[in-house]
């Protein structure tokens, strides 16, 4: 076929949603754009939109694909964390997320089968399971984010690497700077200045950095790049993709997740910090370094001491930052969450977790080392953090938000204590080692 190896265009795609109007299958759609039947199959399953729900006359129309919601009489499955008291769990968007007696009905009609999508359903008006639609404006729009998140990044290939060591191994050999031949030669090159100096580090040129004089005279940096973020990790969990999920799902609400890092080159240890918005409680949790095994092993064991239903309660969502240790999204879900991303550099799109970090800050000062510390101490200090009362909770402390939502069995699972609140300490006397001056007060003091 003439168009096999050309993506397909939005006119086509607006085509197709034309032709599934007509109830034309597959195949036909195919033959008609002069296409192979499995990319028109392919299109329809990667880029149809879930339904989007109106709030007019929203509880009539929750989707629900349990195999039991026409018969189903349970009530408060979320415990006192339920967001609809009193209401049948079968009506409530988060019945399938937490109900351990779902079991998933299959849509026999379209959405589980070719065409993929409801556009053409005959029963879509009394059917009450999730509904998918291809629109040809958002499929589109999908693609376009695929391929840009995919792309981010992009690396040569092994020929055009070959063309640019023939280019400059010769005359980095004689001395030349690598700015100098790539001014000569801009014209033909198919990257920046910087991937050069990056691929003769790589050793992947004949010249190497002894044919660098100023490389030489340059010390390396303290803490080189030791691993690559595989940017397909953030493809469908983007932070407008996270606000597409919560308008779908409005009664659930995100846990927030970062880490609070030690003076680079002095502390490997770092903190991984989990905040519930609606109680301002913060867990914390000391890892061995900033990498994403350690990350996955705790909350391996979240898991595992939390078991799956209180696991699925507690962390319905999780929003964090693109750093590293958070790359493996699909080993922190488990089957049992959803991870999504702030855009970079948008910290303030959880704002209120770094807020609450300040409080670690008045008990750990900035250059200050991790390393002496076990996760008793953390414990000791989230534990004073979460006893002391917020104005925002009608001065009540987030431990006692967090037991009235969720039960006092988990505070305790956590081991936190509850500190009266005369003997709450919030400064750099609470843990031992903080209270001499920080690396940067200690460089000032020698420096006079």
């Amino acid at each position: 076929m003439s168009n096999t190896y050309i993506q397909i265009t939005l006119t086509e795609r607006r085509s197709i949603e034309q032709m599934l109007k007509r109830h034309l299958s597959v195949a036909a759609m195919a033959k008609e754009l002069k296409r192979s039947p499995q990319t028109i199959s392919r299109e329809l399953k990667r880029n149809r939109s879930p339904q989007k729900e109106h709030l007019r006359h929203r509880m009539a129309r929750i989707p629900n694909n349990c195999l039991k919601r026409t018969t189903c009489t349970l009530k408060g499955i979320c415990g006192n964390n339920c967001q609809m008291p009193g209401v049948s769990c079968k009506l409530c968007d988060s019945c399938n997320y937490f109900c351990e007696a779902f079991e998933n009905d299959p849509c026999a009609v379209n959405r589980d089968k070719a065409p993929w999508v409801c556009n053409s359903c005959p029963v879509t008006l009394t059917c009450t399971r999730k509904k998918y639609y291809y629109r040809a404006n958002d499929a589109h729009k999908l693609s376009e984010v695929r391929k840009y998140e995919s792309r981010k990044g992009i690396t040569l290939t092994e020929n055009e690497i070959a063309e640019l060591n023939k280019i400059f191994s010769p005359r980095l050999k004689k001395g030349q700077s690598i700015h100098s031949i790539y001014q000569d030669k801009i014209d033909h090159m198919p990257c920046c200045e910087k991937s050069i100096y990056n691929l003769v580090d790589q050793g992947l040129f004949e010249a190497t950095n002894l044919d660098l004089r100023l490389k030489l005279r340059r010390r390396p940096r303290k803490e080189p790049k030791t691993f690559k973020v595989d940017k397909q990790c953030y493809i469908g969990r983007t932070y407008a993709d996270f606000e597409l999920y919560l308008r779908e799902h409005p009664s659930l609400t995100e846990v927030q997740m970062d880490t609070v890092l030690g003076p680079r080159g002095k502390s490997e240890k770092v903190m991984l910090t989990l905040y519930w918005k609606q109680a301002n409680f913060m867990l914390v949790f000391l890892l061995e370094k900033r990498r994403s095994v350690y990350v996955i092993e705790r909350f391996d064991k979240l898991r595992e001491c939390l078991k799956d239903r209180f696991f699925k309660l507690l962390f319905p969502l999780l929003l964090t930052d693109r750093g590293s240790e958070f790359t493996n999204p699909l080993k922190i879900e488990a089957g049992l969450t959803k991870v999504f991303y702030c855009d970079p550099q948008q910290s303030q799109q959880k704002g209120a977790l770094e807020q609450e970090h300040s409080l670690i800050r008045q008990i750990i000062p900035k250059g200050k080392s991790f390393d002496h510390l076990v996760q008793e101490d953390i414990t000791l200090m989230n534990s004073h953090i979460t006893s002391y009362a917020r104005p925002g909770l009608g001065d009540k402390t987030p431990q006692e938000v967090f037991s009235y939502l969720f039960g006092q069995e988990l505070v305790q699972i956590f081991k936190l204590e509850r500190i009266k609140p005369e003997n709450v300490i919030l400064n750099n006397t609470l843990l031992p080692g903080f209270t001499g001056p920080t690396l940067g007060e200690e460089y000032n003091i020698r420096s006079k």
